[in-house]
């Protein structure tokens, strides 16, 4: 079975395969599962596929599909960030020092990696990357296996985070000043070094990527999480399964 990536909530494990997305949420001490289908722009996103640099749209398409909800949480995080940013003290300091655009995002990123490390969010993502890794591995879920395995992955969305940053702090030397251009340009930049992963670049991005899944987003999961983590895996291999 592939799985094509996995999310952590704040009480809960999201994992994606084939067809189908899975969820497990610990609810007052019962793990509840679930499953449904993957949905696809179809015709649109074929066509987008095929398109170096355009296709990244029908990536952020898919995902918005799939993940509204965060979406939504995320940008009403950025523009509440953006408000704060822009008026008080804070805007005074950035204006008296000029950070560089790419100061902004570290920052943010930073904030959004303690928000997680301290939360339920870290441990569950932690526990996500587990039982990915003992899949991939040793195909065994056992608890105990689990346990042994790191709680970092190859395949974290961190990754592409990473990949983002670099474009965007490399591309930003070429504009006068932060405009949405630049985060397009950037997004779609890092989409295609994402996804093609060349050999030299991507391990010097995986490194960074590594540590800052481990001390940024995620932190040691408990049973608990770790069972929430093998629940969703299960429902979605059951249902992958099945359907083939």
């Amino acid at each position: 079975m592939k799985v094509y990536g996995g999310r952590a909530g704040f009480n809960s494990v999201i994992f994606t395969g084939q067809t189908y997305h899975s969820i497990a949420k610990m609810k007052n001490g019962t793990i509840i599962t679930k499953t449904w289908p993957k949905k696809r722009l179809k015709k649109l996103s074929r066509v987008l596929n095929k398109i170096p640099f355009i296709r990244s749209l029908s990536f952020i398409l898919e995902l918005i599909l799939d993940y509204w909800k965060a979406f939504f949480l995320l940008a009403v995080f950025l523009f509440l960030s953006m408000y704060f940013m822009e008026i008080g003290e804070l805007a005074l300091l950035f204006k008296i020092y000029e950070l560089h655009p790419i100061i902004y995002l570290l920052l943010a990123l930073c904030i959004v990696g303690i928000i997680i490390k301290v939360t339920p969010l870290g441990k569950y993502h932690a526990a996500e990357h587990m039982v990915l890794n003992a899949y991939d591995t040793r195909h065994d879920l056992s608890l105990e296996t689990i346990k042994k395995q790191p709680r970092t992955h190859k395949n974290c969305g961190t990754n592409f985070v990473i990949t983002f940053c670099l474009c965007y702090g490399a591309l930003s030397i070429f504009f006068s000043e932060v405009n949405e251009l630049l985060t397009l340009l950037s997004f779609c930049v890092a989409y295609e070094l994402w996804r093609r992963k060349p050999k030299h670049l991507w391990r010097v991005i995986f490194k960074i990527s590594k540590r800052a899944q481990y001390y940024l987003f995620t932190s040691k999961p408990e049973d608990q999480h770790i069972q929430v983590a093998m629940a969703a895996f299960s429902e979605l291999k059951d249902a992958e399964v099945s359907r083939n």
